[in-house]
């Protein structure tokens, strides 16, 4: 399984725009063979910060979707007209065995649970007690969705990660994803952004024009 977390800041005159782009490509990545599912949520703790969690089958799946004309196009326009900031995360299942070979590499437990169905601003209120970790665990980043809340670690051990599944408060219908992420790039930082793919956007969005 391959993980894509999509985590960004719109420009503030920009959000209805972004919410158009983002009913345009909805139906299009759901098209693409070896797309699994997609959830968006928001950010409480940022005005217009949001994440997108995707799934897909493998590395080719990701390809044929980042490939796409439209999502080229739209990502060139997005990157320089609709995003303050953004990154882009993407990993692989997390193994249960051979902790040493995962020292010092980079790792997200993310925590998806059920909404508590109280619609809030305040991401304590709206997951008050969903997790118990101890105090020299990295803090947490957490998000809001339309039916399931969100919270998202960023560690460096497999140690690290195994101590903070056991502490976990589990809920009915709840999923835990330990993540060992493979690249990750953003806005501006692109040293780990797929070969061609600023030329591309750059393409698709001049033929459009």
């Amino acid at each position: 399984m391959l993980y894509v977390l999509f985590t960004a800041t719109v420009r503030e005159e920009q959000s209805t725009l972004s919410d158009q782009y983002y009913s345009t490509l909805q139906p299009i990545v759901r098209r693409i063979e070896g797309f699994v599912d997609e959830t968006p949520f928001a950010d409480p703790s940022r005005p217009n910060g949001q994440l997108l969690l995707a799934r897909f089958d493998d590395e080719d799946a990701i390809a044929r979707w980042r490939n796409s004309p439209t999502h080229l196009r739209i990502m060139h326009h997005a990157r320089h007209d609709i995003f303050e900031d953004f990154r882009v995360t993407i990993g692989t299942d997390l193994p249960d065995a051979s902790a040493e070979s995962y020292q010092d590499a980079r790792m997200i437990v993310v925590h998806q649970t059920p909404s508590l169905g109280v619609p809030s601003t305040d991401p304590e209120q709206e997951a008050p007690s969903l997790v118990t970790t101890d105090r020299q665990m990295e803090t947490s980043e957490s998000f809001i969705g339309a039916s399931s809340a969100l919270k998202v670690w960023r560690l460096k051990t497999k140690a690290e990660v195994q101590h903070l599944e056991a502490s976990l408060a589990r809920l009915p219908n709840d999923s835990v994803y330990k993540i060992h992420v493979v690249r990750e790039y953003g806005k501006n930082e692109r040293k780990e952004a797929p070969a061609g793919v600023d030329e591309a956007e750059a393409a698709a969005a001049s033929r459009k024009a």
